[in-house]
């Protein structure tokens, strides 16, 4: 009996709250998949990637319930991206090629030039052959120009490369998620710059970079910007510094490859610094780092 007056209860303050109201009828798994994958963008941004596996796994079952194709397509998407981002391939190719699925079924033209071009980027980096297109239309969002700058630098398209990062540059930005678009557009343009021999642009290119990755917390980007601006850095001591506070983030992101990098460039600084005792110490820490 209680439970029957609790349930009426409800039906009441259900009714009281539409009363004289335009109600507007949504679908609470669709809701729900947006929050997940709102919350799961937020923790791939702080590369917290357990936490943003287990909210874009939800985010799908929660897609698949709204019975939505274009959530569904989404969903797999995120998935497929984190895949690349943890290294996880082979879970990679199998979720980028579910969302090209279901983008092609349910005629979603941007989620599956997304997808396509994700995981022509992945097969790129793997070193098989992947599509090439020569550019996109002026329309398609910034991160898909950013992508195409991404997959023609690789294939050593450089002119593609160069205008499609231009293009990012040249938008007009108001979110964070755009500003890391930018971000990476500047850092895409200095390693071309890097590519050419060419200092000056590079620089620019670090400092731009740097500039904004304080303002809004891009730290691995920050990281890769010292340690390339510490490759033509001529002066010990200030190249010394930039790999320091590159090393400190690395460590701080725990990511190994980055440690690696910044270590071999200070075994050389110490080696040119006649330094033996740091010499010999930071040897240690790559062999540590080598060994796990």
């Amino acid at each position: 009996m209680k439970a029957v007056i609790f349930f009426f209860c409800l039906l009441m303050l259900t009714a009281c709250g539409s009363s004289g109201q335009k109600e507007v009828i949504e679908n609470p798994y669709a809701e729900r998949m947006k929050e997940l994958t709102h919350n799961g963008v937020s923790a791939m941004q702080r590369e917290r990637w357990l936490v943003a596996e287990k909210l874009f796994d939800r985010a799908l079952h929660a897609a698949q319930l709204a019975n939505d194709s274009n959530l569904i397509a989404r969903a797999w998407y995120n998935l497929g991206v984190l895949y690349v981002s943890k290294g996880d391939y082979e879970q990679a190719v199998t979720a980028l090629k579910k969302t090209m699925r279901v983008a092609a079924q349910h005629q979603l033209a941007v989620t599956h030039l997304r997808a396509k071009t994700a995981l022509a980027l992945l097969r790129q980096k793997q070193g098989h052959a992947a599509w090439r297109p020569d550019a996109f239309s002026a329309s398609m969002p910034m991160d898909l120009h950013l992508s195409l700058a991404r997959l023609a630098q690789l294939q050593k398209r450089y002119n593609v490369a160069r205008r499609e990062y231009a293009f990012v540059l040249k938008k007009k930005v108001s979110d964070r998620a755009s500003v890391l678009y930018q971000i990476e557009a500047h850092m895409g343009m200095a390693l071309l710059a890097d590519q050419q021999a060419d200092e000056g642009a590079v620089k620019q290119g670090v400092h731009q970079v740097l500039e904004m990755s304080r303002k809004v917390g891009a730290p691995r980007l920050a990281a890769h910007a010292l340690l390339l601006s510490a490759k033509w850095e001529k002066n010990l001591i200030s190249k010394d510094d930039s790999l320091q506070d590159a090393l400190v983030i690395y460590q701080r992101l725990q990511d190994v490859r980055g440690q690696k990098d910044v270590l071999a460039q200070l075994i050389t600084v110490a080696e040119k610094q006649s330094d033996q005792m740091r010499l010999k110490s930071l040897q240690e820490q790559l062999h540590t780092l080598e060994v796990k």
